[in-house]
């Protein structure tokens, strides 16, 4: 299983079970909107949804 978050050159997200829950905490901080074609996500700054395996992401917690 995967865990995601959001990284711009400012603020890096909390690790979350999906990647629309890394997207939501994005758009609650200001970093991005959902103003893209049907109410996509996009980035306001310059930014990514990062992803990494569970077991990987739990060493560097």
């Amino acid at each position: 299983m995967s865990s995601y978050r959001y990284r711009t050159a400012t603020l890096v997200g909390p690790w979350r079970d999906s990647r629309l829950k890394a997207e939501t905490d994005a758009v609650a901080m200001g970093q991005a909107d959902l103003s893209g074609p049907a109410g996509g996500f996009v980035w306001k700054v310059e930014g990514e949804i990062e992803a990494q395996a569970a077991e990987r992401q739990s060493s560097q917690d």
